[in-house]
């Protein structure tokens, strides 16, 4: 008897699960039965390091097939905020143009975006939900209070201005490829933690300025880096400080198709 029953308990669930993949319009469904949560390290690049938050549940999920139209990056890594993130700035020493220069970074991803990002100052070091933080100060200051390790910072207290941003992922369940066929690996973010470190640079350096693009377009998404040294998003600090048409196309594509 126990033999027939579980035969007939397969049944049911092959039957299941191939109605459920008949749905139309690229959907698909599946069913996920869990209950932990943990944080894994799924990339580390020189200035973004990506963790996958992974939160178990009890239900049928939906599972869409995404077309990405361009592709920049020299990575398979992507993510979107499901809703405008508020983006605080918490200064702690160093450049003191950290607060005006970010407002600007804000304000060129929002154009380009077509978003509105909102910065408010904070005196709190204290990582937040749902929301963008980012620090302003010396190597030694943020390592000692705003709680990042060497890990987090190595070899930026070698340099004269340097960002980090910590990226944290969740699964939205869908499937993200580009038009030549690359995998993509999609997720909306769950918070940052970002750095922009000066260590005895100028104030009015226009690569203080492109830092803080940089690493705020890490923070809305675009993860990895462009190969192309004309673009903020190239992997080496530079001097340029507008937005090149593929490091907004490369973004803005993952929010026009999850709104």
């Amino acid at each position: 008897m126990k033999k027939k029953l579980g035969k007939k308990v397969v049944s049911l669930f092959v039957s299941f699960v191939l109605i459920l993949f008949t749905v139309v319009n690229s959907n698909v469904y599946f069913y996920a039965n869990a209950d932990t949560t943990e944080t894994i390290l799924v990339s580390e690049d020189d200035d973004c390091i990506v963790y996958d938050v992974v939160t178990g549940i009890n239900d049928i999920v939906s599972r869409a097939v995404h077309t990405l139209s361009c592709w920049y990056s020299d990575g398979t890594s992507i993510a979107y905020w499901r809703s405008t993130p508020t983006i605080y700035l918490c200064y702690l020493d160093g450049n003191s143009s950290f607060n005006s220069a970010m407002n600007t970074a804000a304000n060129r991803w929002g154009s380009a975006l077509g978003k509105s990002y909102s910065c408010e100052n904070t005196t709190s070091t204290s990582a937040r939900s749902n929301a963008i933080i980012f620090y302003g100060g010396e190597y030694t200051t943020l390592k000692n209070r705003a709680g990042f390790t060497d890990a987090d910072l190595t070899g930026t207290n070698q340099l004269p201005v340097a960002g980090v941003a910590l990226v944290y992922r969740g699964s939205d369940g869908n499937s993200y490829q580009t038009n030549a066929g690359l995998t993509i690996n999609g997720g909306y973010i769950t918070r940052v933690s970002g750095a922009i470190l000066d260590n005895g640079s100028n104030s009015a350096s226009s690569s203080y300025l492109h830092t803080c693009i940089h690493e705020l377009g890490h923070a809305l998404g675009w993860l990895d880096h462009s190969a192309n040294p004309s673009d903020i998003m190239y992997e080496l600090n530079t001097t340029t400080t507008t937005l090149t048409s593929r490091d907004i196309n490369h973004l803005k594509q993952i929010y026009n198709i999850m709104g």
